[in-house]
């Protein structure tokens, strides 16, 4: 007992000789214990909660499980350069890998969906996806085809693909026959996931809509999200894009192709694509693209200007133009929590050519490893 009174009575001495300097270090040490803490705390803006080191290894592999962990904010801008075909043929080979797919030893035109057109005078396949520069192709290629006039109106344009329609690829085969596509070339523009959904969203789920294409779907999200049922009241309302992206998670997406995951409208793995456009790409790869046409060129070449439109803006760097920053707005008013479960959605959809996420500083273009 002496001897532990001893010992608190010593340890209290010592306490009151060096209080200064505890009252000095305390701070001190607080702070650093804090610092050092958060250095290993995941940051909320790193690839939406993916950590740095994390990043680093999807650098290295970028078809990990978390599919597309894009690398930190701090990397640098990448050179606005198309990838090559090689690279863009392998990427899409691992995303059927992600999803247990193969390419089979021969394309299976009969698997095509309704996307897919067939212009038999210039022996080309094309898939079309919605809110990926769709409309712009097939007129391109109506013209090309000879069946459009090389100086239509807009108006004139419009109104011929809705009464002259390309042939679809299903449509085509009973035609034609399987022979006719052995020797055909075939290409697909995709887009990433994210400007996708919210082009969408602003041109079919809002007062954009002024053909009203689209009102039965925007009347079934909010009917079912605000569970309003009078018919008349849901006529003059509209999603909230919030809400819309709710209603996406809770369906799996959707079939209406504007919103369907790209990859399930693409003829993979049934056809293997001779060349694949990124959206983002389209402008520098156009040319490319028309003369792999074979026999087009001159019918193309005809119209004055930039008759192939396929950027509506003046801003010729994609991360730059307002339907990017537009996507960064929108989806800025998602909590972390939808932005993933909206991420799974359209996850295979990324990885068709290992698009960037949102906090990319190269976002939206594919991310090219070597």
């Amino acid at each position: 007992l002496l001897y532990t009174i001893k010992f608190e009575f010593s340890c209290m001495s010592t306490l009151r000789r060096y209080r200064y300097p505890i009252l000095f270090l305390t701070p001190l040490l607080t702070y650093l214990v804090y610092h050092l803490n958060s250095v290993t705390t995941i940051s909320p803006t790193t690839d939406r909660g993916v950590a740095r080191g994390e990043a680093t290894q999807a650098a290295a592999s970028p078809f990990s499980d978390r599919n597309l962990a894009t690398p930190p904010t701090t990397e640098p801008l990448q050179v606005l350069k198309p990838m090559s075909q090689a690279w863009a043929q392998e990427q899409f080979t691992k995303s059927l890998r992600l999803r247990n797919l193969t390419y089979g030893d021969h394309n299976d035109w009969g698997k095509c969906s309704d996307s897919t057109f067939y212009y038999d005078k210039i022996k080309t396949v094309f898939t079309g996806v919605p809110k990926a520069g769709h409309s712009n192709w097939r007129e391109a290629l109506s013209i090309a085809n000879g069946d459009m006039k090389v100086n239509a109106t807009f108006l004139e344009q419009q109104a011929f693909l809705q009464t002259h329609p390309p042939k679809r690829v299903a449509e085509a085969i009973k035609e034609f026959g399987l022979e006719e596509f052995e020797n055909v070339f075939s290409f697909t523009v995709i887009r990433n996931p994210w400007t996708r959904l919210v082009s969408g969203y602003i041109n079919k789920m809002t007062p954009q809509d002024m053909a009203k294409s689209m009102r039965d779907l925007r009347m079934t999200v909010v009917k079912e999200m605000r569970r309003i049922t009078d018919e008349e009241e849901l006529v003059n309302l509209f999603p909230t894009f919030p809400e819309f992206a709710q209603w996406i998670i809770r369906h799996r997406g959707v079939s209406d192709p504007h919103f369907k995951p790209q990859s399930q409208i693409l003829c993979i793995p049934a056809v293997k694509y001779d060349m694949i456009v990124p959206l983002e790409y389209a402008v520098l790869l156009k040319d490319k693209v028309l003369n792999s046409i074979r026999g087009s060129q001159s019918k193309i070449f005809e119209r004055p200007g930039n008759f192939l439109r396929l950027s509506y803006d003046s801003e010729e760097d994609p991360r730059k133009q307002t339907s990017v920053l537009r996507a960064k707005e929108m989806l800025a008013q998602l909590d972390k929590t939808t932005l993933e479960k909206l991420y799974e959605v359209y996850k295979a959809d990324f990885a068709l050519l290992n698009y960037s996420d949102l906090t990319d500083v190269n976002f939206p273009l594919p991310l090219q490893y070597n």
